[in-house]
């Protein structure tokens, strides 16, 4: 039998909210571009951010919906071949060209009809409010957690700053790259947010590589978002609603979207969120070059008071400390120098956030997709990222993708069950699953208050061994595998 641990349930729970705020807030210590202004109430959270000048705001031209884009995919270099399968353990995932053709990354932004540039909030500018709006503005504020009444004054398909390192608008794509379908979870999400979330990326993305848009509906209770949303939703022929009958959380949520999309890749967002313009090929170029590769964009922040789109510095990762709580980390400048490392490179991530990100729909099953065992929300971005690593994949971010995110103080939805029991249990449950001796790190670092019990046996050797078994590494192999290519061993 094992071991209970105790933890301080304080202590655990500012750690957790904590990392549930910092999960989508990369800290910014020194801004490529601006680096000016930092907003002080996110600087009180360990977020350091910036926001554009006016004259630099929104540099990429505004076209409409009529004008006619260049469709890459007509150009007829080469016949089209089909990609061969691919072991997730053999030493070469790269997917053959199909053609040779390539073409600068494309900068969309096609709106319906003109902006208007006077509008609240319009390029992603700070909106102050006058003190009389105060009341409103903490009457809705429950609603999501954010400036809400705000948030409802600015256009659903506001121009954001582009904020891409200035190199990234030469950066050279495939002229075939692999179609996507972006999902969006949510329950019960304010309406303009979760709007602004799929004009974004129906402004922003190639329409021949968008196969379209998935919205899961994890059973909200919100009037708007039934009928009205339908009926709103309707205009766009690649958007389509799946509803859930009962609350499954966030986990499931997400394998109901993957189980009916028919894109090549899967691009899972959240419902609150802004993509900026040429967001997406930069992230299906590298799932083209190496289908176990693992995309995400460098998360940048909507500040939650004022909806203002700021700017986050570049070089940063994905990192857990004890027990298994996420954070950013800067890539320290001696790693930046020993690699000649440019502001526009790819950066290998030990974990990823785990709200937004690319990946291959063929591998993401391959991989077991989410583990069924986790509940509703938590621990599901460190197993997912463990098995990347140990299963011959790589997680990285792209600095040339950026996609903006409102970040919350706090989830404005209840849980099924107890939130803090929910995320120890699905922690506890990954720790068991894969870090096998390392687990007891877990725990260690769970003493001495809050007694965790390690979770029932049923069911984890056998999901575990279906992948170690053949396809994967243990993860001391992994960790001796790192140590020796950073000691160049």
């Amino acid at each position: 039998m094992q071991r209970a641990f105790r933890t301080s349930k304080n202590v655990l729970k500012a750690d957790l909210d904590k990392a549930a705020k910092s999960t989508h807030s990369p800290s910014d210590n020194k801004d490529s571009k601006t680096g000016k202004k930092v907003e002080e109430d996110l600087v009180n959270n360990g977020v350091k951010v910036s926001q554009p000048r006016a004259d630099e705001a929104h540099p990429v031209k505004t076209i409409s919906q009529q004008t006619l884009v260049k469709d890459v995919d007509r150009k007829e270099e080469v016949k089209l071949s089909s990609k061969p399968d691919v072991n997730l353990m053999s030493g070469n995932h790269s997917s053959p060209v199909r053609k040779p053709g390539v073409h600068k990354v494309l900068s969309l932004d096609a709106t319906n009809s003109p902006r208007d540039p006077n509008a609240v909030g319009q390029f992603g500018q700070a909106v102050i409010l006058p003190g009389s709006k105060d009341a409103e503005v903490m009457k809705r504020w429950d609603e999501g957690h954010f400036n809400v009444y705000l948030s409802d004054q600015i256009p659903v398909d506001r121009a954001v700053p582009d904020t891409r390192p200035e190199s990234c608008a030469q950066s050279l794509v495939h002229d075939d790259l692999p179609s996507t379908t972006v999902i969006f979870c949510f329950v019960d999400e304010v309406w303009s947010t979760l709007l602004r979330s799929v004009h974004s990326v129906l402004n922003r993305s190639p329409p021949h590589l968008l196969k379209e848009i998935i919205l899961v509906d994890d059973a909200s209770t919100k009037d708007y978002l039934k009928e009205q949303l339908d009926k709103y939703m309707s205009q766009f022929p690649k958007v389509r609603i799946v509803r859930l009958k009962e609350r499954q959380g966030l986990i499931r949520a997400r394998l109901a979207g993957a189980a009916v999309a028919k894109g090549e890749v899967l691009t899972f967002l959240d419902s609150h969120i802004e993509c900026n313009v040429g967001w997406l090929e930069p992230l299906l170029e590298r799932v083209y070059l190496d289908r176990k590769k693992v995309p995400c964009p460098v998360i940048e922040v909507i500040s939650d008071k004022d909806m203002s789109y700021m700017l986050v510095d570049n070089f940063q990762r994905g990192i857990f400390k004890w027990p298994l709580v996420f954070g950013w980390s800067p890539v320290p400048e001696n790693v930046i120098k020993k690699n000649n490392m440019k502001d526009t490179d790819p950066i290998r991530c030990p974990v990823m956030a785990g709200g937004l990100f690319s990946i291959d729909k063929k591998y993401f099953y391959e991989l077991g997709a989410y583990d069924p065992g986790l509940d509703v929300w938590g621990g599901e971005n460190m197993e997912i990222s463990f098995k990347i690593w140990m299963c011959g994949g790589e997680i990285e971010i792209i600095p040339c993708s950026r996609v903006g995110h409102i970040f919350r103080g706090q989830n404005p939805y209840k849980f099924p069950k107890d939130r803090q029991k929910t995320v120890e249990r699905n922690l506890a449950r990954v720790a068991e699953v894969w870090l096998d001796e390392y687990k007891d790190l877990f725990y260690v670092a769970l003493q001495p208050w809050t007694v965790i019990q390690p979770p029932k046996r049923d069911g984890l050797e056998e999901y575990r061994s279906r992948f170690l078994k053949d396809i994967c590494i243990n993860i001391n192999q992994l960790v001796r595998g790192c140590f020796l290519k950073e000691k160049n061993i």
